[in-house]
């Protein structure tokens, strides 16, 4: 539950912005610990290809969750050839369940 605007924590510049397990402290950074469970999205065409992208990846590894899928295809040459813009978004305001923070 959100008792702050978390609108001014997010990136103006970015099309797909996910919440991290773990943040490593650099936004653009891949290899950062995504929590699926909050994505904050611009619906433009970089997005609407990227989920389909994922959905398609997806159903070749009915076995996997949608963030086990997510972490196999962010490194994928194909967000680039997008133009998809990501980024991470830091535990401090997003997530904390497996980094805990200081609250803000």
């Amino acid at each position: 539950m959100w008792f702050r605007n978390p609108f001014h924590h997010f990136f103006g510049d970015t099309d797909f912005q996910i919440a991290c397990d773990n943040f490593n402290g650099n936004s653009l950074n891949l290899n950062n610990n995504p929590n699926n469970g909050f994505n904050y999205v611009v619906s433009n065409q970089h997005t609407i290809e990227f989920y389909k992208f994922w959905y398609e990846f997806g159903k070749k590894y009915p076995d996997m969750n949608e963030q086990d899928v997510f972490n196999r295809i962010k490194h994928d040459p194909f967000i680039k050839e997008i133009g998809l813009k990501m980024r991470f978004l830091d535990t401090l305001y997003f997530g904390g369940f497996c980094q805990p923070q200081q609250r803000f």
